[in-house]
């Protein structure tokens, strides 16, 4: 799971492509705010969600395997 700003500078296109180079592919969450370089997202693994509380954030990060960290 990401949380941030899912733009270019973020680094989601790299993370994008490295989960597309995995074998097994596990299932991708990505939260947070789109910016205009946000690229589109047609894989049905990966689910982008905006606008989410902080409450709902925090309960997603329970649930999580694993937390990325994003930066280029």
């Amino acid at each position: 799971m990401f949380v941030g700003a899912l733009g270019r500078h973020k680094g989601i296109e790299v993370l994008l492509e490295a989960r597309r180079m995995m074998r097994r592919q596990p299932p991708l969450v990505l939260i947070g705010t789109p910016h205009a370089d946000t690229p589109p997202i047609g894989d049905p693994g990966v689910i982008m969600a905006h606008s989410v509380p902080n409450s709902e954030v925090m309960a997603s990060w329970l649930h999580a395997s694993i937390a990325i960290v994003l930066s280029v």
